[in-house]
This record gives C-alpha cells, sequence and structure tokens, in this order.
C-alpha cells in the first residue's frame, strides 16, 4: 500500500469521530522495518524512523488507552515532541490511534469503533491488492506459456538450420522486448564460438568475429553452462565495451543464457536493452532460460534431420526418428524421496510413439508421465518430440494437472490433423506429504496394489489429447507405505502369441500380485520374461513401455 491510501482511509476511519468529539486525533501507521507513517494532524503527514522493540510492541497490543508516562522512552520522546497525551493501541501492532485532550466513556467507544473500522479497511485494501497482483501474475504467466507454446509450433516447424537460427534470436527478442539479439555455436573443433545470427542497431559488425571459450561474457556461459543477467552494463566489471567503442552502440541491459541439450552446450544466445529503457529482471532470465531449452532442442532436431537428408534420404528418415524417440527416454532415473523408481523401454520397430519421463519440478515435486502417440512413423516419432519439449516447459510453470492437460490439449488440436491423437498418464508426486496427483488422458489405466491386496485402477482424467477440447478431472491418492504402482502402455497387455491371444490386463494384475515381494528391478524383469514367454516366435507389434513406483517408509 501506498502512503497516500493510509491517509485516505484515515480519514474515511475517523470521519465521524472529527464530526462528533472535540478531540484531535492522529494515527502513526507501520510502513516498513522502522518506518511509521505519522497522520496528525491533518497538515502534518511525514514518514518518520523509530525503532519500537518487540516487546514494546507487545505491550501496546495488550493495553487500551495508555498515557505517555507509561509508554516505551522511544515512543513517548516521539509523542512528546508533537504534544500527544495518549496512545490507544486496540490490540494493534501495525497501527496506533494517538490523541490530545481527554475523553469520556463515550467518546471512548465511538473511538473504539472508529479503530476498528480503520483496521477493516486496511486489512480489506490489503486483500484487495494482493488479489490484483496475483491476478495481474497469473495474466502474466498466461501469456508468456501462450507464447512459449506459439513460438515451440513455430520454430518447430522450420526445416533450414540457417532460417530456424534466425527465427531464434527473432522470437528471443520478441519475448524480451528487446533492441539486439545473437546467437553463437561452438565451432566444429569445439574450442571457439562463432556468430550464427546478430540482429539489431550495428549487427553487421560483430558477425565476422569469434570468440574463445571463456572469453567475455558469451564464452563464460559457454564454458560454465550458467546464464548471466547484467542490468547495468557499465557498472559490472564482467562486462568488456569494447565493442561498444568501435561501433558506437551503447548496451544497457545484457541477458547471455547457455543453448543446453542434456549435458551439452550447443553455444548461447545473448539479447541487449530492453525497449522501454528498463533493464532486465530475474524473470526474464527464468524465461529466457526456459525459451533456450525449447531452441536447443530444435537446434538439435533440425541438425540430426539435416545429417540424414546429406546421405540417404529413407533411410536417413528412418533412422532420425529412431534417434529421437531414443532421446525422450531418461537414460538413468532420478532419485526420488518417499519413492523407489524403475522403468524399461522395448520399442518394437525403430520408429516408435511411447514415451515416458520424470521430471524435477517447481517445491520439490516430481512429475511422471508416460505417452502413447497414435501410430508408429516419423510423425508420430516427431509429435513425441514437440510434446515432450512443451511438457517440461509448461511443468516449470505449474502443477496444476488440470490445467496442464487442457493447455498440452489445445496445443496437440493446433499442431496435428485429427487422425493424430496423445493418450497420457500424468501424476504429480509431493516427497513432503506423500501424496499423488493424477489425470488420465485416455490411457490405459495403471494400477495401484496396497498392502491390503486391493487393486485400483487409475482411471480418473478425460479424454486422449488432440481430438476435442476437454475439462479434465484430477484425482489425489495419499500413498501409503509399500504402495505399489504400475504404469504401462498397451503394447504390454496387447501383445499377442501365435494364437492371436493377447497378455491382458488380468495376467498382468495377477502377476504383480504374485511377485509383489520382489524389488522393482525384479518385478520388472519378471513381467518382461512373461510378456515374452506368452508372444514366444512372435516378433511385438507395438512398443512395450513399464513404469513401475513403491512407495517407501517415509515421507520427508
Amino acid at each position: 500500500m501506498k502512503a497516500n491510501d493510509y491517509y485516505v482511509l484515515f480519514e474515511d476511519s475517523f470521519r465521524s469521530w472529527k464530526e462528533n468529539s472535540g478531540a484531535e486525533v492522529g494515527a502513526l501507521i507501520k510502513y516498513g522495518d522502522d518506518k511509521w507513517l505519522m497522520a496528525f494532524p491533518q497538515s502534518d503527514r511525514k514518514t518518520i524512523n523509530v525503532t519500537l522493540s518487540d516487546v514494546a510492541l507487545q505491550q501496546l497490543a495488550e493495553k487500551k488507552i495508555l498515557p505517555l508516562s507509561s509508554l516505551p522512552p522511544e515512543l513517548r520522546q516521539l509523542l512528546e515532541t508533537y504534544r500527544f497525551e495518549w496512545v490507544l493501541s486496540a490490540g494493534q501492532k501495525d497501527f496506533l490511534i494517538l490523541g490530545k485532550n481527554s475523553i469520556n466513556e463515550i467518546g471512548f467507544l465511538l473511538l473504539e469503533l472508529c479503530t476498528r473500522v480503520f483496521e477493516l479497511l486496511i486489512r480489506n485494501k490489503k486483500l484487495e491488492e494482493d488479489l490484483k497482483r496475483k491476478s495481474r501474475e497469473m495474466e502474466d504467466l498466461l501469456e508468456k506459456t501462450s507464447a512459449l507454446h506459439e513460438i515451440s509450433r513455430s520454430i518447430e516447424s522450420l526445416t533450414s538450420l540457417d532460417n530456424l537460427l534466425q527465427d531464434i534470436v527473432q522470437k528471443a527478442m520478441h519475448l524480451m522486448n528487446a533492441e539486439s539479439g545473437s546467437l553463437l555455436l561452438f565451432t566444429e573443433e569445439g574450442n571457439e564460438l562463432e556468430f550464427k545470427v546478430a540482429l539489431g542497431p550495428k549487427s553487421d559488425t560483430v558477425k565476422p568475429f569469434r570468440i574463445k571459450l571463456g572469453q567475455g561474457i558469451s564464452g563464460w556461459v559457454a564454458e560454465h553452462g550458467e546464464p548471466i543477467l547484467i542490468k547495468d552494463a557499465y557498472s559490472d566489471p564482467r562486462f568488456d565495451p569494447s565493442f561498444d567503442k568501435r561501433s558506437g552502440y551503447r548496451t544497457r541491459s545484457f541477458l547471455c543464457v547457455p543453448l543446453r541439450y542434456k549435458e551439452r552446450i550447443l553455444g548461447v544466445i545473448t539479447i541487449l536493452n530492453r525497449l522501454n529503457m528498463e533493464p532486465f529482471s530475474e524473470k526474464d532470465l527464468e524465461l529466457l532460460l526456459t525459451f533456450s531449452t525449447q531452441a536447443a532442442l530444435a537446434i538439435e532436431n533440425t541438425r540430426l534431420l539435416q545429417e540424414a537428408i546429406e546421405k540417404e534420404r529413407l533411410k536417413a528418415d528412418i533412422k532420425i526418428a529412431s534417434e529421437i524417440q531414443k532421446l525422450l527416454i531418461p537414460t538413468d532415473l532420478p532419485s526420488v524421496a518417499g519413492l523407489e523408481v524403475d522403468a524399461t523401454y522395448i520399442p518394437c520397430k525403430e520408429m516408435s510413439g511411447d514415451f515416458y519421463d520424470v521430471i524435477s519440478i517447481k517445491g520439490g515435486k516430481w512429475a511422471f508421465l508416460m505417452a502413447d502417440v497414435s501410430g508408429k512413423s516419423i510423425p508420430a516419432a516427431m509429435l513425441m518430440s514437440n510434446f515432450q519439449a512443451s511438457v517440461r516447459t509448461i511443468f516449470q510453470f505449474s502443477d496444476d494437472l488440470a490445467w496442464i492437460m487442457e493447455n498440452l490439449n489445445g496445443m496437440i488440436m493446433r499442431q496435428t490433423s485429427s487422425d493424430r491423437y496423445i493418450t497420457v498418464f500424468a501424476a504429480i508426486y509431493d516427497p513432503a506429504t506423500g501424496t499423488l496427483d493424477y489425470v488420465n488422458a485416455g490411457h490405459n489405466p495403471p494400477f495401484i496394489l496396497s498392502e491390503s491386496v486391493d487393486i485400483v485402477l487409475l482411471n480418473k482424467g478425460g479424454i486422449f489429447l488432440g481430438v476435442l477440447p476437454w475439462e479434465y478431472e484430477k484425482s489425489r491418492l495419499q500413498l501409503k507405505t509399500n504402495d505399489l504402482i504400475i504404469i504401462y502402455t498397451d503394447g504390454l497387455v496387447e501383445a499377442m502369441n501365435e494364437n492371436e491371444e493377447e497378455f491382458e490386463l488380468k495376467n498382468l494384475q495377477k502377476l504383480v500380485l504374485a511377485n509383489r515381494k520382489q524389488t522393482l528391478k525384479e518385478l520388472k524383469e519378471t513381467i518382461i520374461h512373461a510378456v515374452r514367454a506368452h508372444v514366444g516366435s512372435q516378433l511385438l507389434d507395438d512398443d512395450f513401455t513399464l513404469m513401475l513406483l513403491r512407495k517407501t517408509d517415509a515421507n520427508l
């Protein structure tokens, strides 16, 4: 709240007092650490510094009207300076009512009523401002999420690396409302960065240059893989003004982030100077980092695609789709507090549409996903690649599963034809509480097996993604020790033998019941062996993906 807001609320609250009492009254309002607003009399409004100890504030909060002689020394000295005679705390630590002249019992009741009105008006004003702030933050979040989706859709549609790099810088400048931007990639030797794109004033003067690893800000970011935000370039010793001196350009604020693909740095994106003249912020840095993740994935995918085209188009297309699919599957599963995790993925062909992931998200929570794209082809693999990039982006902004699935559904509908869809099971586990939220979007229902041997299907949520607008339903489970969750794709339960008999869900459940005491690794191998034994000499007709979760003894 601004100082004038407090003054207005004070005058509104004590208008009836002024009209019905001859005694002067004012207020001392807390306005930050050791800072108070003085509102007495009307012509004397100022901010003053006074330190009141916690003990003094507690004494005031427990009293009614106090004479100056009973006040803490630091407050008594202040009030004597302004010739106040008494203080009314009314149980408050955030403001004090100050008075001159004595008042009778009726006057005291009116004063106490006005004080309560003042308290309520302050509280309501703060709530109103808090709601407006949160509303602005949500609108900003939705706008940026939408922008990132559109940018992702745009850059992933480009197959020419040069066009892609140009588009990435243009989109980054638009996202940051920036004056200039550049993108540098490592040379084949890997010890230098070269400018691939430079846009904005004086950009032509930098394109011929190369930067050694560790040289300047861009070289440092590429070497260490850490972003840098410089709000005021010429006051930061890390900034090298030599380019400004050569070109006549004036750098004010500076963002530089790595283009990271898995554990490998491809290059860096640099953004200079907001168009509105304000410095870049921490939120800008966070947004550009999220964007750079999508950009790096698009760059790597485009590189792979171009390499394949240069060799053999058809054979290379099949290979690239297979490589993309492999990149979707985690090579090492993270350690999750309160859960044991294991998984496997067995493709039936070089190209696949299955996918699973385990993602660390805000608040110490973990997201678990399994998805299956319709079809087994290059478009299916590419769609799953785009889907994974969008999933990892959107989970950094929100942990509301229903909202996430609705937005992903809209994205898939816009990006694909009606014959392409994705079944998804998504869950968020909170180690602090042991709860598991989930949404099942048309996926084969996972099941949970508890100590009581009850099997519960996790089938609530909605339809698969990419077909119709849908409001998805989120469900919550309170996990108990040794609860076992089995997540799978249809390739497991629909695996056929030579008699065209499917393995079936009931057989999977019986198998898990009989072997529930095994370690997750042993249980995983038991299931794989059983499916292979069922299929016999037949080849798998569909991809086979399996994830197992088991609740351990304690939460965080």
